[in-house]
């Protein structure tokens, strides 16, 4: 492994939670949800409401994108194995002409939603990984329709940076120091890089090569801490600039965002069995404001 960690566990209370693979719907103006803040659960969480079953799909990792005009008109993105499904906020399927159908499996593994600068207009733009490619699309407020933006057809190859596995899953980071959106791609491997995204004149959307991990380092940014362990999923918290990762058999880190920072891990919350918060097979990652303040 190529990054330090420090044990320290922070004494605040913690805002992250581990999520069950699946889709739980977090929009204001759902019509199934509660204020966020509310008071916080303290027992095992219980979906309120389900995404229509899809014949033939596994999920494995949601986003929402939330329409700003009318938030009962945002989507939901599921990657379901070997295809993006979009819902709306009542869970059913929402059809996309763009999205392909799907046949092989680990095709579209992680999906993550973020603003970015295109020619200059904050444009909705969904990203997903899976198979070792990253795919970009943008969304239509008005219509709630997704055009593929990937500068490359097919997907962008990310082998050509890799050590070692495939890309699996992604998050996004709008840096507020930078005004710069950055992804995080993660392997079941353990490695981590992270690229900033780059939209041409086209509107189409590229990427340069990684600014941390990649091949030009050394060696691999590992997240991993144990013989076998794999990372379960990302989020970033821009208002701390702080990435948050979990680790399937270990917990959850976190790690500067900005690509200035070390990749120094620091342990945010462990496995109840070693005195921290979680049960084993940590995975989705979710970050829920719980104030104004």
């Amino acid at each position: 492994m190529s990054a330090t960690r420090s044990q320290t566990m922070p004494a605040s209370s913690r805002r992250m939670g581990a999520a069950a693979l699946g889709l739980a719907l977090v929009v204001a103006a759902a019509p199934f949800l509660r204020s966020a803040s509310a008071a916080q659960p303290t027992g095992d969480a219980v979906a309120a409401a389900e995404t229509a079953a899809v014949t033939g799909a596994n999920g494995t990792d949601p986003a929402i994108w939330v329409n700003s005009t009318d938030p009962t008109k945002s989507l939901i993105i599921g990657a379901d194995d070997v295809r993006l499904v979009t819902y709306d906020m009542t869970g059913a399927v929402k059809a996309q002409a763009a999205l392909p159908a799907g046949t092989t499996a680990g095709d579209y593994t992680g999906v993550d939603t973020r603003s970015v600068m295109i020619n200059g207009n904050a444009t909705p733009v969904i990203a997903a990984v899976g198979n070792g490619k990253l795919h970009f699309y943008v969304v239509d407020p008005a219509t709630d329709v997704l055009t593929d933006v990937t500068a490359t057809a097919g997907g962008i190859d990310m082998t050509q940076y890799w050590h070692s596995g495939k890309a699996s899953d992604v998050c996004l980071y709008d840096s507020p120091v930078s005004n710069t959106t950055y992804a995080f791609l993660m392997a079941k491997s353990g490695e981590m890089e992270q690229l900033q995204l780059v939209p041409d004149a086209n509107g189409k959307i590229g990427i340069n090569p990684p600014l941390r991990g990649g091949k030009s380092a050394a060696s691999a940014w590992d997240l991993t801490t144990t013989a076998g362990s794999q990372p379960g999923g990302c989020v970033v918290d821009e208002a701390t600039r702080t990435l948050y990762v979990s680790e399937a058999s270990v917990g959850i880190w976190k790690i500067g965002a900005e690509p200035g920072d070390p990749t120094t891990a620091t342990a945010f919350d462990g496995l109840a069995s070693a005195g921290g918060h979680l049960l084993a097979n940590t995975k989705g990652l979710a970050v829920v404001k719980t104030s104004d303040t």
